[in-house]
Parts: C-alpha cells; structure tokens; sequence
C-alpha cells in the first residue's frame, strides 16, 4: 500500500462501506473475534454509558435518520447552552478491560429506553464459545419494559435495583446487618424475591459497610434539614396564642409525626398576659386578656441514626437465574 492509496476518496468510500454495515455491529464481531483469538471468555460483562461534548456545532435541530447520531445543542445535565453532548454506551468484558460492544448515542437519548434496545439488539453478539455473558447494569436497566426485552433474549442478567421504587424502600428498610448472611470481608447479602414488570427474578439485598461513610453524610445531611424544618415549626407553634392551656398539648402531640429527626424533649406553657395598647402599661392598669405561650425544647432522634445509616449503606440487585444457591 502507497501513501496515494490512502486519499479523500478511499477514506469516503471507506465510511460509506461502515455506515451501511453499522458501526456497532462491526465493532462488536471485531471485539467477539479478538477475544476467542486472545483465549478470554467472560462469564460476566458490565453495561454503562458515559456522555462527553463534541467540538463544533449540531448537526440538525431535529434527529435524522438512524443510524446517524443526533449532535443537539444543549446539555441536559449542565445549563449550558454552548454544548453539544453525546453518550456512548459501552458493554466490557472484565479480564482485560476491553469494550465488547461500543454504541454511540444522541447526546438527549435516555438510559432508561436506550439500555433495553441496546441489549435486545446487540447482546447476542456478544455471545462467545462459553455461550452469552451475564450482564451486569445500573438501574436503568430495571425498567420493566427493559426486563420485558431481556426475557425475550435469554440474557442472563444482574442489575441494580431502584431504591424509588416501593417494593425496593420496603426491601431497604429491612436492612440489619447482624441478621444477614455473610458475603465476604465487609459485605453481608439476604435472598429476596419478586416479579416486578411481570419478569419473575431473584433479588439480592446486599450492605457494603465500606458504603458507611457515604452513608452517614448522606443521612446527616438529611437530618439537619428535617431538624431545621422542625425549629421553625416549634417555633411557630411558641408563637401561637393559646387561649386555653388544654388546647397546647393536644396539638403538641402531633408534632413529632411530621417531623421525624427530633421529638419534644420538654414543654411548659406560660401564661401571658395582653394590654389594650402598645407599650408600657401604667402603673396600676389592670392586664387585659391572659393566653397561654408554648414553650420547650427539642432533641434529636439518635436511636433511629443508625437505622437509616445501615439503609443508606444497603442496595438491591436483582437477576433472572432463579437458583438461590448461585
């Protein structure tokens, strides 16, 4: 091959030949290829996608045909007009790091749907000699139209459960770490069942006590929140007038119930007496109506501190291989 072999016109002819084939099909039997030839045969691969910014201007304010990527204008994580992103997603194998499928995506596309058509589109080309690698995925993937799409693909499959989910805070907060089985050196699992998204699965409710530290700022960080907002609605409640001291603690009583963080330590009422007129009253005036003024102090709940951290240190995997003793 010459140096005038390698022209505009072989390079056009070239990008012509991979737009028709695909670029992600061509890579992923190249990569499927390389790693037969390299002797790797994972038994497990991990699906994630990133977003990075191109240089230039978008290519169209509406998305164009498949396969061409939509560049918009715009990031949708950052408020900054001048970008222009786009998200590749990416499935590696773990033996030596090498991405067995690379698909490039618009810069405004969605995890949610993208995973799931990306796994049932591509995922069986990822199939090696071993047969097909267990995916692992963020959370994204537990979407129940994706679960759908995985069923119908054989894939075997592990990825992280969404703690928004309802079935998923009831699992989370049954999070006790001296009750659960033994995992490895710092970790420690329960075995869990469902059939979110019609898909019946084996979940795994699994605490990292290497997760702690994050944990505990996490839950600080809410607590001083829900502590503040508990000192501005006991303080509104001193302020209020009371015109019979009965009528305090009643409503005192249903204070803790919005405010979980803290809890009245102490309470008094004190009565107050009320003049006709601002200021100083004269000497020997006689007071006006007498109403009853709350006041106490609060505390936190530290009992329930450490609950919230083991929840906030735990998360939820779920898979559709069914035997519990894997």
């Amino acid at each position: 091959m010459k140096a005038r072999h390698l022209n505009d016109d072989t390079l056009g002819r070239a990008r012509d030949t991979l737009y028709d084939c695909g670029v992600t099909a061509l890579y992923s039997l190249i990569a499927a290829t390389a790693a037969q030839r390299w002797g790797l045969a994972p038994t497990f691969a991990h699906l994630e996608s990133t977003s990075f910014q191109v240089d230039g201007r978008s290519n169209s304010d509406e998305p164009p045909n498949a396969p061409v990527i939509h560049i918009p204008q715009g990031s949708s994580r950052e408020p900054r007009p001048d970008l222009h992103p786009g998200m590749l997603a990416l499935i590696v194998e773990p033996q030596a790091g090498m991405p067995g499928l690379m698909h490039p995506r618009s810069g405004h596309s969605s995890d949610a749907t993208a995973c799931g058509q990306l796994v049932s589109e591509h995922m069986p080309q990822c199939r090696t000699t071993d047969g097909t690698p267990s995916l692992g995925a963020d959370r994204a993937l537990s979407q129940a139209d994706n679960l759908q799409k995985l069923s119908a693909t054989h894939v075997p499959w592990s990825p992280r459960v969404p703690a928004t989910l309802r079935a998923a805070q009831v699992a989370l907060a049954q999070v006790a770490p001296q009750v659960m089985s033994p995992l490895r050196e710092g970790a420690r699992w329960r075995n869990l069942t469902s059939t979110e998204g019609g898909v019946e699965q084996r979940g795994g409710l699994l605490y990292s006590e290497p997760r702690q530290t994050q944990a505990q700022h996490t839950v600080d960080k809410q607590r001083l929140k829900q502590r503040a907002k508990a000192a501005q609605a006991f303080q509104h409640l001193g302020g209020t007038a009371w015109a019979w001291a009965a009528e305090a603690p009643p409503t005192l009583a249903t204070l803790p119930h919005s405010l979980p963080a803290t809890y009245v330590q102490e309470s008094t009422v004190r009565p107050t007496a009320h003049y006709g007129r601002r200021g100083r009253p004269g000497q020997g005036a006689p007071p006006g109506p007498v109403v009853d003024h709350l006041e106490g102090a609060l505390a936190s709940r530290f009992a329930a501190r450490q609950a919230l951290v083991d929840q906030q240190s735990g998360f939820l995997l779920a898979t559709n291989a069914l035997d519990d003793t894997q």
